[in-house]
């Protein structure tokens, strides 16, 4: 009578012990959860903007700020943006120079993540303050225009990202008036900007 009862407990004893022991190695073997680009995050950059009729002219290197929120679906991102620089890009128009001083954005990115690193397209609607220079005037300062590029974002840990971005800046033609001279220019501007995010 009392070897069955023993039986009967060493034998519960080693199922509870096999059962530790595959639990433990599917939490050992189990899939790590997948990175996110989910959330919100603000950054800084840095651009070097380039007119497309000054392309002798200096580089000028801007700066400025940024803000969104993604949205995730599977590998499938889908970003709000809002972007504000400062550049200081001279180019060139009859008479004398313009600058692209300050400039915002809004922007919408789409692109697919492979785990930490994002690539996106993006397009949006920017708004462009121009300045005149050298007896040149703007008459209308600031000139709505458009944007589409693309870029490559990589996820550090601390919810720190790093981004290199190309968009080209679709100003339109800005009128320009010198003494009773008046004239009309293509500033288009190709952006190459590098910035850190932080998403929270």
């Amino acid at each position: 009578m009392f070897f069955p009862k023993r039986s009967t407990v060493v034998a519960g004893g080693l199922t509870l012990l096999a059962c530790g022991a595959s639990a433990a190695d599917y939490n050992r073997y189990e899939t790590p959860p997948t990175f996110s680009w989910a959330g919100a995050y603000a950054g800084v950059h840095g651009n070097v903007p380039r007119n497309f009729k000054a392309l002798n002219s200096d580089d000028y290197l801007g700066f400025g700020a940024q803000l969104g929120y993604n949205f995730q679906v599977e590998s499938s991102v889908l970003g709000l943006e809002l972007e504000g620089s400062y550049k200081g890009n001279k180019a060139s128009v009859p008479s004398g120079e313009v600058e692209s001083r300050f400039s915002g954005a809004a922007k919408v990115r789409l692109g697919v993540d492979y785990d930490r690193t994002l690539l996106y397209a993006t397009s949006g609607v920017t708004l462009t303050q121009f300045v005149g220079l050298s007896g040149v005037s703007v008459p209308d300062n600031w000139k709505r225009g458009y944007l589409f590029g693309g870029g490559v974002e990589h996820a550090f840990s601390g919810g720190v990202s790093a981004k290199i971005e190309y968009n080209y800046v679709m100003n339109g033609s800005v009128q320009t008036t010198a003494g009773i001279t008046s004239s009309t220019s293509d500033l288009n501007n190709h952006v190459i900007s590098a910035g850190l995010n932080l998403r929270f």
